[in-house]
C-alpha cells in the first residue's frame, strides 16, 4: 500500500500552470490597451470628443 503520496498528475499541474499564465497574460494585455487608450484620449480631448460614439442622441449638433 502507498505512503500516502500522490503518484503522477504533473500533466494536471502543467495544465493548470498554462491556463494560468494564459488568464495572467490575457489580463496583462488588456491593462496595456486600457493604458493606451486613455493616455491617447488625455493627449486628444478633441479628437474624442468629436467621435461618433460620444455624441448625444437627441441634441441639436
Amino acid at each position: 500500500m502507498g505512503q500516502g503520496m500522490i503518484q503522477g498528475g504533473w500533466g494536471y499541474v502543467i495544465a493548470v500552470y498554462g491556463i494560468s499564465w494564459g488568464v495572467m497574460l490575457g489580463y496583462a494585455v488588456m491593462l496595456l490597451a486600457q493604458a493606451r487608450e486613455s493616455a491617447l484620449a488625455r493627449a486628444l480631448p478633441e479628437a474624442s470628443a468629436a467621435s461618433p460614439a460620444s455624441s448625444h442622441k437627441g441634441r441639436a449638433p
